[in-house]
């Protein structure tokens, strides 16, 4: 999943503009989360949400180029203020994770289709971004260099390396916490002693 940062945003610099590219990733995940919601066999599924992996993943890193562009053209500090803009992008993300938990959606599909009408508006939205400009040099990458391979060489620097150890080991924590913390803290629903509890009722505020 890490190379679709690289493949995808080496597109976009160069052939399409990143607010569009950004609108038809969310389009086709909007798609894949629709057709999700409908689907009972799991092996179909984890084709299914692979495929939406992988157009969601290019969209992190392309809405950090268009916030990039959008202050720059405004006349903003991209230092200054795109750390508050990156910050409200957490606080969206944990409303939604708590609107999908009060309203008891998480054992349903519904909240796929909560999911896929969000990254279908999110699309929409795109058309209204300010354009982002395509790269009109030339570049001819090699294969490792399109793969983001010779980034490696950083870690021959002490403070790089032990800078992404660390972000490797709390990615690692934090997709086991997304993953299984929701059902293990809704199997507490079993004991009688737990049930009614607000962590077991509710176990994505906690998490």
């Amino acid at each position: 999943m890490a190379n679709c940062y690289t493949l995808v945003d080496n597109h976009a610099d160069r052939w399409i503009k990143a607010n569009r590219l950004y609108g038809i990733c969310h389009f086709f995940g909007a798609v894949a989360l629709f057709v999700a919601a409908q689907i009972s066999d799991p092996i179909i599924m984890f084709w299914v949400m692979l495929f939406n992996a992988i157009v969601y993943m290019p969209t992190i890193a392309l809405s950090n180029v268009i916030s990039y562009v959008s202050l720059e053209k405004t006349g903003l500090d991209t230092v200054k203020d795109f750390p508050p803009v990156r910050v409200f992008g957490t606080v969206g993300f944990i409303l939604a994770m708590w609107t999908i938990s009060f309203l008891k959606l998480e054992l349903s599909n519904i909240q796929l289709y909560v999911a896929s009408g969000a990254s279908l508006l999110l699309a929409l939205y795109s058309l209204t971004l300010q354009d982002c400009p395509t790269s009109k040099a030339k570049k001819d990458k090699s294969l490792v260099s399109l793969l983001g391979i010779d980034a490696f060489v950083l870690f021959k620097q002490k403070n790089m390396a032990i800078f992404f150890l660390f972000a490797m080991l709390l990615g690692a924590a934090l997709q086991i916490t997304n993953t299984f913390g929701n059902p293990f803290l809704h199997d507490f629903a079993l004991d009688p002693h737990y049930k009614d509890s607000l962590v077991v009722k509710y176990p994505a505020v906690p998490s």
